[in-house]
């Protein structure tokens, strides 16, 4: 399986995908929710990066 082109993983090298995760949050949380893009493990699936934000930061969607 290719990871990179599995749509329910993060690709962090695609700009739409970042500006698609940003678009469902509050604007206040895009630099938090930039650095932990930043940081996090390099396949994670969006599922669980949405938990993550829930879990660690309290950061919810829209």
């Amino acid at each position: 399986m290719n990871k990179k082109r599995d749509d329910k993983f993060i690709n962090k090298n695609e700009p739409h995908e970042i500006r698609y995760i940003l678009s469902l949050y509050d604007e206040d949380d895009h630099a938090t929710i930039r650095h932990v893009l930043e940081t996090c493990k390099d396949y994670i699936t969006h599922d669980e990066f949405y938990e993550l934000l829930e879990d660690e930061y309290g950061i919810y969607k829209l």
